[in-house]
C-alpha cells in the first residue's frame, strides 16, 4: 500500500510541476502576443500618420498646380492682349505710312 501512495505522490507532484510549467508557458505566450499586438498597433498608427502627411502634401501639390495653371492662363491672356495691341499698333503704323504716301 505504501508504495502505491508514494507513486501517487510522485505522479501528483509531476503533474503539478507540469501544470506550473504549462501555465508559465501560457503566461509567456500571452505576454509575447500582447507585445506583438502593441508593436503592430504602433506600426499601424505610424502608417496612418504617414498616410495623412502624404495626403496633406498631395493636397498642397494639387493647390500649387491649380495656382500655376491660373498663372499660365494669366500669362496667355496677357500675351494675347499684347498681340492684339501690336496688331493695333501695326495697323496704326501702316495707316500712317499710307497717309504719308498719299500726301
Amino acid at each position: 500500500g505504501s508504495r502505491g501512495q508514494i507513486n501517487k505522490a510522485v505522479v501528483s507532484t509531476q503533474s503539478t510541476g507540469e501544470n506550473e510549467n504549462l501555465s508559465k508557458q501560457l503566461k509567456d505566450l500571452t505576454e509575447m502576443s500582447q507585445t506583438r499586438e502593441d508593436e503592430l498597433m504602433s506600426r499601424v498608427n505610424t502608417l496612418k500618420e504617414d498616410l495623412h502627411e502624404a495626403d496633406k502634401r498631395a493636397d498642397n501639390s494639387e493647390r500649387q498646380v491649380v495656382y500655376l495653371l491660373k498663372r499660365v492662363q494669366h500669362q496667355e491672356d496677357l500675351a494675347s492682349y499684347y498681340m492684339e495691341a501690336c496688331k493695333g499698333s501695326g495697323q496704326f503704323i501702316d495707316d500712317s505710312i499710307n497717309e504719308l504716301i498719299d500726301i
